[in-house]
């Protein structure tokens, strides 16, 4: 896959989620090596989604997210968890990846992750059982 196919398919994931009510394009380029892509998505039970990512091409087809955040809060701006990798808790196991939980305020080792993820993990804490966050 190239940079610019992997936006294409996070757009339309974006578009076709039925548990999400909007998002917009804040940022977003793409060339045959790189691309990224910053976003605001509504989910329908009020809270949002901003994210970005950038990707880089590291072999033929393959794509691999160097950099990410994925900060996810309620309808009053009160953060439920965010899943990123800046370089800020080094002694977590699997430095750079985190987690940050907006209930506890921990800060917990993570793993790699990209947006079609995250999104399923939103599904299915929030918007699939018809509960909201």
């Amino acid at each position: 896959m190239k940079p610019v196919n992997y936006l294409e398919s996070v757009k339309d994931r974006l578009g076709s989620d039925s548990f999400l009510s909007g998002f917009r394009i804040i940022r977003e380029y793409s060339n045959p090596e790189t691309a990224h892509i910053r976003a605001r998505i509504i989910i329908s039970n009020g809270s949002y989604l901003e994210f970005y990512e950038y990707i880089e091409q590291v072999g033929k087809g393959e794509l691999q997210i160097k950099t990410y955040s994925y900060h996810w809060a309620d309808k009053d701006n009160r953060l439920i968890r965010r899943w990123d990798n800046t370089k800020h808790f080094p002694k977590l196991k699997n430095f750079s990846h985190h987690i940050h939980d907006g209930e506890t305020g921990e800060v917990t080792s993570g793993k790699p992750i990209n947006i079609f993820e995250v999104l399923d993990e939103i599904a299915a804490s929030c918007c699939l059982n018809g509960e909201g966050s």
